[in-house]
């Protein structure tokens, strides 16, 4: 599965993915390095709110990407395309700048992410001066980002899904560890529960994980088999999103 023709329609002959295939690769996309912040601001900022629910609820909501996901599979075009054929042009570039900005934040984020990790990485085990390892990965993450067109879109695809198979049971066995096994407390983390809170913690889960997604959520359904039903289409996306988020925000 490849994109060599940006927004124009695929061909049948392009589509020879199934949903569940879909589902991985929106596992992939979610259980990432840069969703654990949104946990961890999710448990800090809104003390009061019952964070396991919030995140579940929130996590839930990855339907949103599945539903979007049927225009895509329906006409084999990506989101842009699809908001420029609903609103037509005029409407589509204020969508398209939106997204841009938005594009712009996330890898600004991902990429400071991606170095502190890497210097964390170099400290740790002396692989670079202390006092430069912060340029060492600096020049490394920018570096990493012309692996994409070199290597491929697919083996890119292929490898964030089998990290992501790895991550998920190491998240599993996490969570089993530090918990005994027994379900985690559906309480807040003081006992009580406040309603602002609560809806402050569901807002930034859905910001920082499943709406985020949704200017992207026909971008894969568009090489999927077109004799696949809409129901698994719209399911599977969903689920796969929901593991990812849920697994990664914990």
């Amino acid at each position: 599965m490849g994109d060599r023709h940006s927004i124009s329609a695929t061909t049948e002959a392009e589509r020879t993915s199934s949903a569940p295939h879909v589902a991985l690769i929106w596992l992939a996309a979610t259980m990432t390095a840069s969703s654990l912040p949104v946990g961890v601001l999710i448990a800090q900022l809104f003390p009061l709110a019952p964070f396991l629910w919030v995140v579940l609820l929130a996590s839930t909501l990855f339907a949103a990407v599945g539903i979007l996901s049927i225009p895509g599979f329906l006409y084999g075009i990506p989101t842009m395309a699809v908001s420029a054929r609903v609103f037509g042009k005029p409407v589509n570039k204020l969508i398209s700048l939106s997204n841009w900005l938005s594009q712009l934040g996330w890898q600004a984020v991902v990429l400071v992410l991606v170095v502190y990790i890497l210097r964390s990485v170099f400290d740790s085990y002396g692989l670079a001066p202390a006092n430069s390892s912060i340029y060492y990965a600096l020049v490394l993450a920018i570096l990493g980002n012309f692996v994409v067109p070199i290597i491929g879109y697919k083996a890119i695809v292929t490898a964030q899904t089998v990290g992501a198979l790895f991550l998920a049971l190491f998240a599993i066995a996490i969570l089993v560890y530090l918990h005994g096994g027994q379900a985690l407390p559906m309480l807040s983390a003081v006992g009580n529960i406040d309603g602002i809170q609560t809806l402050g913690g569901i807002s930034l889960a859905l910001m920082g994980g499943a709406f985020s997604w949704t200017m992207f959520a026909s971008d894969y359904s568009r090489y999927v088999r077109c004799d696949t039903s809409l129901a698994k289409m719209a399911l599977w996306p969903s689920l796969g999103g929901f593991a990812g988020v849920a697994s990664s925000s914990h």
